[in-house]
């Protein structure tokens, strides 16, 4: 079967919340259809489709993966009415790449969500803990990224880590990270 036959399949599975047939079909795709099937599913997270297609759209984006997802995810946590699907787009954000999905879980630190703010949170202060170590790398790469997310959280985000996280490790991380700010 080919990508395009795959995907239409993937589509069905999705709106059928058929998720063994959903990951028989995923496994199946080239990695070109992968990215294909990323932007078709995509398109079901649109809000003239029904919550429950949403959902099942935020788990499929998870289960695919890729740049592309993250960014479509990213989408859903700040637009979708339904807190239920934003909250499985986080779940996907942080399953896919904490750092990357970091700009997508900064617009969710003063939700109106209680629940959705404290898990943004929650996964802000881990991707803290693991990228403070790397402000201090030799390793070029793994410098420039924790750089590029200290310019993303900014100094006021970090001080919130400071005063109100109970972890240690991330108060230790926010503290490692202000004193680089210049």
């Amino acid at each position: 079967m080919d990508d395009k036959a795959i995907i239409d399949e993937l589509i069905q599975a999705i709106r059928q919340e058929a998720k063994e047939q959903f990951d028989d079909l995923a496994g199946q795709l080239t990695d070109n259809g992968r990215q294909l099937a990323v932007i078709q599913v995509a398109n079901l997270l649109k809000p003239e489709e029904s919550v429950a297609v949403r959902r099942q759209a935020a788990l499929a984006l998870t289960e695919l993966g890729g740049d592309a997802a993250i960014a479509h995810l990213g989408q859903a946590v700040v637009a979708d009415a339904d807190p239920v699907a934003r909250q499985l787009a986080l779940s996907g954000l942080e399953k896919i790449d904490l750092i990357r999905g970091a700009p997508y879980l900064l617009k969710l630190i003063d939700d109106d969500n209680e629940r959705l703010r404290k898990i943004a949170r929650h996964a802000l202060g881990l991707a803290l803990e693991r990228l403070a170590p790397q402000l201090d790398s030799d390793n070029p790469f793994s410098h420039d990224q924790a750089g590029a997310f200290l310019q993303k959280i900014g100094p006021q985000n970090l001080a919130v880590f400071l005063l109100e996280d109970d972890r240690p490790a991330v108060q230790s991380a926010a503290v490692q990270m202000l004193a680089k700010v210049k």
